[in-house]
This record gives structure tokens, C-alpha cells and sequence, in this order.
């Protein structure tokens, strides 16, 4: 029988606040919140919640099976070596959630004998928003022993996970920004579209609700060939020229790189009409 894991988050932030607070309602095992001074109230009022302890990181012991790093990508490798020098690491494991960086990044503490890996959740962690990370697909990689506890974690969240090899994470990473800060990015230039052609401000979110939230789930359930509609599987290339006359410059760029997108990916018909008229528009604008 596997002995459990115990486990000390560093960062109280959104990520570390939502593996936290689900670790120990799912499994019981975060047994310390880590923090920097000037996060500690932070870190005090989430180890209040779950029933743990919080400590300050140059007073923290790191005494625990597993010590999950949940900071930003430029602090881990700093971290990395600060750790290294507290304590012995053999028999440990330290995880990172980074979805760009590898594992490597803890490499001061894999010579002083840990295991360790990263672990990055496919998921967005907004301010205001709840996030549950039931169902949720984590990246493993990293050395054997920590991606076996990484897994044993990611199944107690009742997640999803696969291993990637380190040399993806940042194409991996990058698909993840498609999903959601340019998904997000490309909503807010459709409002600012939306609002320039007249749509009523109370209107403008429910009319892009529906029609998002019906093209997302064409998407899933037919998948993009068959879900996709509107001027370009037409071949609407006297629409497609009004549109570009009509955005202003940010908007028509960011156009212009969505149909090349749909050229090279979607049944686009008229395509090389389409792909001359986005040329000139190019050209337009040098």
C-alpha cells in the first residue's frame, strides 16, 4: 500500500490556492502553505481554510514528501537554488507548474538529490473566477519518481494527464495561450467590432454568448471542417474585401492573420482569391 503523500505549496496565489484548497478536500495531504514575507497574510488566510500551516520561505523547513512550486517563471530558477542550499533534498520531490519551462529549472535541487518535474494544468486562472480542476489535463515531465507523484496528485484532483517530452513544453505552452489570453484576445476585438457597427451595449455580450457558445460546440461535437461557416467556406470574396475596408488597422491585422489561419487549416473556398485579396491588404498597409 502507498504511503501519502504530504505536501507543502509554495505561492498562495490563484494556481497554488486552487491545487491547495482541492488537494486537501480531495486528499487531505497539503500539510504547509509557503509564501514570501510579503505574501504571508495571503498564505496565512489559505492555510487557515484548509486546516494547514503557513510559513514564511526562509523560516519554511520543507520537511514534506513533496513541495510543489507555484510561483512565476522567472522566480523558479532562483528558488531553485535558494532550496538547494537549506536542506538535503534526497528522498524528496519538488514539482514546478510552468507550462513553458522544463524541469530542468529545478536542476540545483535534482544534484542535491530530488526528484523533480513539472506539472502544468491546461487551465485558466482568472482573478475573480472559481476554478475547478476536476477533469482538468496536466503535462507531466521530469524524473520518474516525481512524475509518479505527480500523478498520484493530478488522479486525487480527479484530473487528466499525459507525459510530454521537455523539448514541447513551450509548443505545448503556446497552444495553451491559443485556448485561452488570444481566444480572449479575439473576443475583445470582435466587441470592439461589435461596438463600432452599433450593436447595443446591452446586447453586444448576449449576441457574442450565443453564437460563441454555439460555434464552441459545433467544435467539439462535429469538429472545425464541419462547423465551419460563414463567407470563407462560401468563398464570399466580395465580403471578405468590405471587411477589410471596413476595420480599423488593429482589427484588420489581426483579420488578415485569422484567415491565413483558416486558409492553411479550413475548407476556405475561393482560397487563392481570398489569399490574394489578404496580399493587398498587406501590401495596403506597409
Amino acid at each position: 500500500m502507498e504511503h501519502a503523500l504530504d505536501v507543502c505549496i509554495v505561492g498562495p496565489g490563484r494556481l497554488g490556492t486552487a491545487l491547495a484548497t482541492q488537494l486537501q478536500r480531495n486528499y487531505d495531504c497539503v500539510d504547509t502553505v509557503v509564501a514570501r514575507h510579503s505574501s504571508i497574510a495571503k498564505a496565512i488566510a489559505l492555510a487557515e481554510k484548509i486546516d494547514a500551516a503557513a510559513s514564511e520561505f526562509d523560516s519554511a523547513d520543507f520537511d514534506q514528501t513533496v513541495t510543489w512550486l507555484c510561483i512565476p517563471d522567472a522566480a523558479l530558477a532562483p528558488c531553485a537554488k535558494a532550496l538547494a542550499q537549506k536542506r538535503e533534498w534526497r528522498g524528496k520531490i519538488v514539482l514546478h507548474s510552468s507550462g513553458a519551462l522544463s524541469s530542468d529549472e529545478l536542476q540545483p535541487l535534482r544534484d542535491k538529490g530530488a526528484a523533480v518535474a513539472s506539472v502544468h494544468p491546461m487551465m485558466t486562472f482568472a482573478p475573480e473566477a472559481t476554478t475547478q480542476l476536476a477533469g482538468v489535463v496536466f503535462a507531466l515531465e521530469g524524473d520518474h519518481k516525481a512524475v509518479e507523484a505527480a500523478r498520484r496528485l493530478v488522479t486525487s484532483l480527479h484530473g487528466n494527464e499525459f507525459v510530454i517530452a521537455k523539448e514541447n513544453k513551450v509548443l505545448y505552452h503556446a497552444f495553451g495561450s491559443f485556448l485561452a489570453p488570444l481566444l480572449l484576445t479575439t473576443l475583445a476585438t470582435a466587441e470592439k467590432v461589435g461596438e463600432q457597427a452599433g450593436v447595443p451595449p446591452k446586447l453586444i455580450r448576449e449576441a457574442m454568448k450565443r453564437i460563441v457558445g454555439q460555434t464552441v460546440d459545433n467544435f467539439f461535437k462535429l469538429g472545425a471542417e464541419a462547423s465551419f461557416t460563414g463567407p470563407f467556406i462560401r468563398g464570399d470574396v466580395s465580403v471578405v474585401k468590405k471587411h477589410l475596408k471596413a476595420l480599423d488597422p488593429t482589427q484588420r491585422e489581426a483579420y488578415v492573420g485569422l484567415v491565413k489561419a483558416a486558409l492553411a487549416y479550413l475548407p476556405v473556398g475561393k482560397a487563392e482569391e481570398i489569399r490574394s485579396l489578404l496580399d493587398e491588404a498587406y501590401s495596403a498597409a506597409k
